[in-house]
């Protein structure tokens, strides 16, 4: 091979390296945007869904409130009813007491 054809192969050679090169840093380019972009809507639709949820929690972290409340005072009512209920027990265990012991005294009488 002459002098002459080896420069030539030569010259090619580095200009096919060349141009493989430069779109190889290209595509290196195009890739890194690709994956910045997709991580920013990544970034983006976790966000969305993060405070979705969030606001979800908070809804039902009120609802749960509320019927806290509701059970707190449905609660209170049946506890003053219970005591209630065994006052009038008490009150008619006392009357019952007592007609026994008139009775007692009229039979004793």
């Amino acid at each position: 091979m002459s002098l002459r054809n080896l420069l030539l192969t030569t010259l090619v050679y580095f200009c096919i390296c060349q141009t493989a090169s430069n779109s190889c840093e290209e595509l290196g380019g195009i890739m890194s945007e690709t994956l910045i972009n997709f991580s920013e809507r990544v970034e983006s639709t976790l966000a969305e869904h993060t405070a979705m949820v969030e606001g979800k929690l908070d809804s039902l972290e009120e609802k749960v409130g509320a019927i806290e409340l509701i059970l707190a005072a449905h609660t209170s009512k049946g506890e003053k009813a219970l005591r209630k209920i065994l006052q009038n027990l008490v009150n008619l265990n006392e009357m019952v007491a007592e007609i026994d012991r008139t009775l007692d005294h009229e039979e004793h009488n």
